[in-house]
């Protein structure tokens, strides 16, 4: 699927819903967000909220508005002196469980925060996927994880009990 056909078949499903949803952001807002990160930001990133809307649409609760992922890029960056630069969370799971985008990766990986996820245990599964503490891999691309949510896919990489289950192997 091509990133305007993604686009489109989003801006279908968003409409099939009956909540309204919120207006799209101005190119400021997202040049204001980009001027926080170390590069810009991926074009489908741009795309989702300048077409489609302001967060509340996509996996779980939906995408959060762009001055969410704005307050809690900034939280994560004040609490953890380890997180990414490029390392923008997206979608709140609940449990403070992330979803957050990786803006530096070529492809834009989704990767999700879980604060229950111990770093040994991470490490030991991941290997050389070990990123940083609570990362754990989603989804290879944006793109991806969004055809991934549209095909009804589930969108966890790896569970928590997931991981145990590997340890114990």
């Amino acid at each position: 699927m091509t990133q305007t056909q993604l686009i489109a078949a989003i801006k279908a499903r968003v409409r099939a819903k009956p909540r309204v949803p919120n207006p799209p952001v101005s190119e400021e807002a997202l040049v204001a967000l980009e001027s926080l990160l170390p590069g810009p930001l991926p074009r489908l990133f741009r795309r989702l909220y300048a077409a489609i809307g302001d967060g509340g649409f996509g996996p779980g609760y939906g995408l959060l508005r762009l001055a969410g992922v704005r307050h809690e890029y900034l939280r994560f960056r004040r609490i953890y002196t380890w997180w990414p630069g490029g390392l923008i969370p997206v979608l709140e799971w609940g449990c403070g469980i992330f979803s957050c985008l990786d803006v530096a990766g070529a492809l834009t990986p989704v990767l999700r925060y879980d604060p229950d996820v111990e770093e040994g245990q991470a490490r030991r599964v991941l290997g050389p996927g070990y990123v940083a503490p609570h990362l754990l891999p989603e989804a290879a691309s944006l793109h991806g994880w969004l055809e991934a949510w549209l095909s009804g896919t589930p969108l966890f990489g790896l569970s928590p009990s997931e991981l145990d289950e590997a340890v114990e192997d």
